[in-house]
């Protein structure tokens, strides 16, 4: 199972963007993101858990499967 977080953008509406995905213990995405996650081992952490401690009123955990990641998409967004 893979965790996208998805939050509101500096400025912006109320809307919330895909920021980057946890999948496999890796994160891919962007650099706000990656800044949300706790500072734990990915590989240790559940999907559950990682997906509760993240969720709140600006940000939002989705747990998904790994095969409807678009991890092409995530990469793009590292670099």
């Amino acid at each position: 199972m893979a965790v996208i977080i998805s939050a509101q953008e500096q400025g912006e509406s109320s809307d919330l963007v895909e920021q980057g995905v946890v999948i496999d213990g890796e994160y891919y995405g962007n650099e706000d993101g990656e800044t949300m996650l706790p500072i734990v081992d990915l590989d240790e952490i559940d999907e559950k858990r990682l997906a509760a401690s993240l969720n709140s009123h600006y940000v939002k955990a989705t747990i998904i499967p790994d095969e409807e990641v678009d991890i092409e998409k995530f990469r793009q967004m590292s670099s």
